[in-house]
């Protein structure tokens, strides 16, 4: 019997500011143990403080876009995916009743590829509130099973230079699948991914430009 390669496994406890201004520090640090631990089973789960997308609140609330946007950013550039909900739609609640009741998806529960490749079956339960406005999340994990690896094609890799060439090599070889063409091609879009640099850090750069150059051309 072939012995299981030996994996290390971290989990990270979010638990963030109320303040835009201040989550940008975390989402900082989100992305550079991102890449740091890359290779590593990593598991991600707390209070985020804001939400991913608008079907994510339930009332009335601030603009939120700039804010979600930011969480996004960050939520593309570490790779990470959320794990399987079950129970409650909303983690947290204002507790308050009729026009002003507010409830919004902030707590959550994340992995990386590799923790998805490692344990696939692993869940998590949004229960009733208790003593907090915040509800528990029950984390389940099921006995491994062996899947294949999860993998991410990013469409601004058709823009790259590298990319038509790239495809022409991989798809001249005398192979009869089409799957497994496209095999081959995975370590070869993550490795002009990877080139791309830091993705959030270019996005936020580009933004920062734009603004700059919208100014400019109104004075």
């Amino acid at each position: 019997m072939k012995r299981a390669a030996h994996v290390n496994c971290f989990v990270s406890f979010v638990y963030s500011a109320n303040w835009v201004q201040e989550r940008r520090d975390m989402w900082q640090f989100l992305v550079q143990t991102a890449e740091f631990i890359a290779e590593d089973c990593w598991l991600v789960l707390g209070d985020f403080n804001t939400v991913l997308e608008p079907s994510e609140i339930c009332g009335r609330s601030g603009d939120v876009r700039f804010d979600m946007e930011e969480f996004n950013q960050c939520f593309n550039a570490t790779l990470l995916t959320s794990l399987l909900m079950q129970g409650l739609q909303f983690s947290w609640h204002n507790c308050n009743m009729g026009e002003r009741s507010l409830g919004k998806r902030l707590d959550r529960m994340l992995g990386n590829e590799v923790w998805f490749t490692q344990r696939p079956d692993c869940t998590y339960t949004c229960t009733h509130q208790r003593t907090s406005d915040h509800c528990p999340l029950v984390f389940t994990m099921e006995r491994a099973a062996s899947v294949k690896s999860m993998f991410r094609f990013g469409n601004f890799l058709m823009k790259d230079l590298a990319f038509l060439q790239t495809m022409a090599t991989v798809w001249q070889h005398q192979m009869c699948d089409i799957v497994k063409k496209l095999k081959q091609l995975k370590p070869v879009f993550r490795l002009l991914r990877k080139r791309k640099g830091n993705m959030a850090q270019n996005v936020q750069m580009t933004a920062e430009f734009l603004a700059i150059s919208q100014q400019l051309l109104q004075q």
